[in-house]
């Protein structure tokens, strides 16, 4: 007997071709692979079709709100780069410039030209622009005094752009050391970084110079006269010292009465007291 006769097929029993190829071994296997078939592109609908993702922090709690606005501020900044020399030479105790400029990628300025065929004039280091800037220069020379002579933050707004920082720089050593510059991207008018924060370093040799050295000559000796003189005042307040007592005995000594002589009733103060006068008798000769 047929499928067809063991399972009749008519209107009256609400069978369809779905029924029908479901009773078959064959058409279970394709009934499976249609279902699966039709999961799968569902999946693949709901992954890969779907619109952008909404940005982090769309709802009314304030870190969100602080994403998003990172994430806008962000998203507003320009490429650039920082003009900065790899190495100077410097003398110590002379006060000599520094300094480093911040450009965006379009600037035709000559200071944000790199020659790449001289590399001790700096070269080109890439930096985010587009919001104000901080720079400070710091040293890993001893006693290395850094005083700038320019504005601590300055604005390089968009891709035309530049501003230049400088510090006077005077070493007090002798030696190879390293100048630091941090640049930080500042959030819009605050002083928190809108980045992380960005680094240059430019490498320093200091020499000494004739004039350096006739200076060092010449406060050693100073130094030395004034050690001398504090030597010999400290002695001069050593011998005051000792002398002190010994003066006050002295004068002591001398304005004491019971280290002169005693005065007899009468006489006069100050004058040393007269000793009595013997008669003498002549004594008489034989022809007397």
């Amino acid at each position: 007997m047929s499928d067809d006769e063991r399972f009749p097929i008519g209107p009256d029993d609400g069978s369809s071709l779905l029924s029908r190829l479901w009773r078959r071994p064959l058409g279970r296997v394709a009934v499976l692979a249609v279902v699966i078939l039709a999961a799968l592109s569902v999946a693949n609908t709901i992954l890969f079709t779907t619109g952008p993702s909404q940005p982090v922090g769309t709802g009314n709690d304030p870190q969100d709100q602080y994403q998003v606005t990172i994430a806008n501020e962000r998203g507003d900044l320009v490429n650039g780069f920082i003009r900065a020399p790899d190495h100077i030479q410097l003398s110590v105790g002379r006060p000599s410039a520094v300094s480093i400029t911040v450009c965006g990628a379009k600037v035709a300025s000559a200071d944000c030209a790199a020659d790449h065929s001289r590399p001790s004039r700096g070269s080109n280091t890439p930096i985010m622009v587009g919001a104000r800037i901080q720079a400070r220069l710091t040293s890993d020379a001893p006693q290395c005094t850094i005083v700038a002579s320019s504005s601590e933050v300055q604005p390089v707004i968009n891709a035309t752009d530049m501003a230049t920082w400088s510090w006077s720089v005077t070493p007090a050593s002798t030696g190879q050391f390293t100048l630091t510059v941090h640049l930080r991207v500042l959030e819009g008018e605050t002083d928190q970084p809108l980045l992380a924060d960005r680094a240059v370093e430019i490498s320093m040799d200091v020499s000494q110079t004739a004039g350096s050295v006739l200076d060092s000559i010449g406060n050693g000796i100073k130094g030395t006269l004034v050690t001398i003189g504090a030597v010999l005042g400290g002695l001069g307040l050593s011998v005051a010292a000792l002398w002190t007592p010994i003066g006050k005995r002295l004068r002591g000594h001398k304005a004491n009465p019971v280290n002169r002589l005693r005065r007899r009733p009468g006489q006069r103060a100050g004058r040393r007291p007269q000793s009595r006068k013997i008669p003498f008798h002549k004594p008489s000769s034989p022809e007397d």
